[in-house]
């Protein structure tokens, strides 16, 4: 524990600024992390089987809004297939990242050369800000085209995004003036500038205020009220002010494709990848929607 430089309070100008509190209240799980992961080798496999010439060289990968590059691993570990090179993109550069990093927006931003896949994972179909900090429809058009623009021939765009994601803009069965505690993980960066330990017990306090902006179609989460507290003695070791909310767009499987089509994508594959009963499912879902539960939470758009 490095008491020297505890801090009592820090200020983040929004939730996406700082990848430990993001962590804490966003990305928790790192067994979410790998099943997008089996499930990015899955769809690659399908790419491949589409187009076997793929399966000639090694596959060349670029994420966009790579966060703190913990997906690398899980792919190369559980791929079937020769990986050569794999970059990630984003606009925020978080300490020790895991896999070599490109800073700039992912609009715009891509390595000298050609991608077989380009990854946008972990809901990133929603969370694609423009440039006044919120998502919309444009960001994403752009991301796309930077994608569709830099792949090679065959090569798959892998976007994800909450299936039927607008009933996700309020948590079910939650007074939002309630406060909610959640555990601080082990090891997160957070612990270091409170004054925590790497392993005991501590949590984030807040409150939360949650609403829905119809004509622009963004869910939005204002933190308020955020303390980091020791479990142990429930003392206050230092309070968080976020200045601005957290943005998510939810858009149908019908928006992303004619976002995609603009961008100029014209071939995709429609996929489930989830573990709602607990017990991970990969799927490839049919072109014609037949039965009502069959919603994609992947597509992969094919240049």
């Amino acid at each position: 524990m490095a008491k020297s430089k505890r801090v009592s309070s820090i200020t983040i100008d929004s939730p996406y600024a700082d990848y430990s509190f993001y962590q804490c209240l966003y990305s928790r799980s790192r067994s979410f992390k790998f099943l997008e992961s089996e499930g990015a080798v899955f769809m690659i496999e399908h790419l491949m089987a589409r187009a076997p010439s793929l399966r000639k060289r090694p596959i060349d990968i670029v994420e966009f809004l790579v966060g703190a590059g913990e997906y690398e691993q899980f792919i190369r570990t559980e791929a079937r297939f020769k990986i050569g090179k794999y970059v990630g993109i984003d606009a925020i550069g978080p300490p020790d990242p895991k896999t070599e990093l490109l800073i700039g927006p992912v609009e715009s931003t891509f390595p000298d050369w050609k991608a077989d896949a380009v990854l946008a994972m972990f809901y990133s179909a929603s969370s694609i800000l423009g440039a006044d900090g919120k998502p919309s429809p444009t960001a994403l058009l752009e991301m796309a085209q930077n994608a569709h623009r830099n792949l090679k021939n065959d090569g798959g765009f892998i976007l994800s995004f909450p299936a039927r994601g607008e009933s996700l803009s309020f948590r079910e069965d939650e007074d939002n003036e309630d406060e909610t505690e959640i555990a601080i993980p082990i090891y997160n960066g957070l612990r270091e500038r409170f004054g925590l330990a790497p392993v005991e017990e501590a949590v984030i306090r807040y409150k939360s205020e949650e609403r829905y902006e119809r004509a622009t179609g963004l869910s939005i989460e204002q933190i308020k009220d955020a303390a980091v507290v020791r479990s142990a003695d429930d003392k206050v070791m230092g309070r968080i002010t976020v200045k601005k909310p957290m943005y998510q767009q939810y858009l149908s499987e019908s928006h992303f494709i004619w976002i995609l089509r603009e961008a100029g994508f014209r071939e995709f594959m429609f996929f489930d990848i989830n573990a709602d009963d607990g017990t991970p499912t990969y799927e490839r879902l049919p072109d014609v929607m037949t039965e009502t539960e069959q919603y994609a939470n992947h597509i992969v758009a094919i240049r």
